[in-house]
C-alpha cells in the first residue's frame, strides 16, 4: 500500500468513525479527533511501511535508522557508511547491508574502537 492509499483509507476511516458518533457529540470535538488521528498516527503508519521495504531511499533511511541525510550524504562521497545502490540519480539502502553495517559497530564500552 502506498502513502497516497493509506491516506485514502485513513481519511475513510476517520469519516467512518466520526459520523458514527452520537448526533449529540461535538462537531469541534469530531473534527480534533479526526485532524490528531490524521497528524498524529500518519507517522506511525509511514514508519511501519518503511520497516516493511527491502530497499530505502536516503530519507527512509535517515527515519528509520537516525542518521541525517546530510551525513549519509557525506558518507558516501567519503566511501565510508552502509553500501548503496545507485540508478541514475537515486540511491537506495538494502535493508541486509544497512543492517550488517550498523551491527559491524555495536559496542560494549566507550574503550573500544569504531
Amino acid at each position: 500500500m502506498g502513502l497516497d492509499d493509506f491516506k485514502k483509507e485513513l481519511g475513510q476511516l476517520c469519516e467512518r468513525y466520526a459520523g458514527s458518533l452520537s448526533p449529540a457529540f461535538p462537531d469541534e470535538l469530531k473534527e480534533a479527533m479526526e485532524k490528531a488521528f490524521r497528524t498524529e498516527m500518519l507517522p506511525v503508519f509511514e514508519m511501519e511501511r518503511i520497516k516493511r521495504r527491502e530497499n530505502l531511499n536516503t530519507r527512509e533511511v535517515s527515519l528509520l535508522y537516525g542518521e541525517s541525510e546530510p551525513t549519509l550524504r557525506k558518507m558516501r562521497v567519503e566511501g565510508r557508511g552502509p553500501r548503496f545502490i545507485k540508478r541514475g540519480a537515486s540511491v537506495l539502502y538494502r535493508r541486509t547491508d544497512l543492517d550488517e553495517y550498523y551491527k559491524a559497530r555495536l559496542v560494549r564500552t566507550t574503550d573500544q574502537p569504531n
